[in-house]
């Protein structure tokens, strides 16, 4: 099988604070059996709702209305199995989050944003490495360039330097991936 490496894969190889090349093998190459992280259930159901909003924008031609963003967000969550304690409180705070990211955005909501870009079969192959990955938005700007946009739902930092050890390490996980999907685009 031709092994495809997105960015997630390579951060896992090069991030030692969470098992560097152990993790990779176990996760990514004998793709072991793992339960996703509340955290991870709540990011991943995040973006599935704004995935569905750009879907219901393209589908209809104008926003969904919140309460079905929400409604979206809800049933993803749930489906995620959590315990009762983190069902409530990532309910809550992915709500307000969302209500917050829908009112402040909604003007610039437009069908032509790409979501969910997945660019496993798009052959992009660098020193005879396949490169695959998913870019949550992309936009086209003109003149053959895009931006990127890549959802983060973790607390919002000032500065690329991080001010605590492993907020140094995530920062340059997350340049690491911005570089990898200029590399993909």
């Amino acid at each position: 099988e031709n092994y495809q490496m997105p960015v997630t894969h390579l951060n896992n190889f090069l991030d030692v604070s969470k098992g560097g090349p152990q993790t990779f093998l176990e996760q990514n190459l004998l793709r072991f059996p793992q339960s996703m992280t509340p955290a991870a259930a709540y990011g991943s159901s995040m973006h599935k709702a704004v995935e569905l909003l750009y879907t219901s924008l393209r589908k209809d031609g104008l926003a969904p209305d919140l309460k079905s963003v929400l409604a979206w967000f809800e049933k993803e969550l749930y489906m995620k199995r959590l315990s009762a304690a983190d069902q409530k409180l990532y309910l809550k705070r992915g709500k307000e989050a969302l209500t917050m990211y829908y009112n402040e955005r909604l003007s610039t909501f437009d069908p032509a944003h790409r979501i969910e870009v997945n660019f496993k079969d798009q052959g992009v192959v660098i020193g005879g490495a396949h490169l695959s990955g998913k870019i949550d938005k992309m936009l086209d700007i003109g003149g053959g360039e895009y931006e990127v946009v890549d959802f983060k739902t973790g607390h919002a930092v000032e500065k690329w330097q991080g001010s605590t050890p492993y907020e140094k390490v995530k920062l340059h996980n997350y340049k690491r991936q911005i570089i990898f999907y200029k590399l993909l685009v």
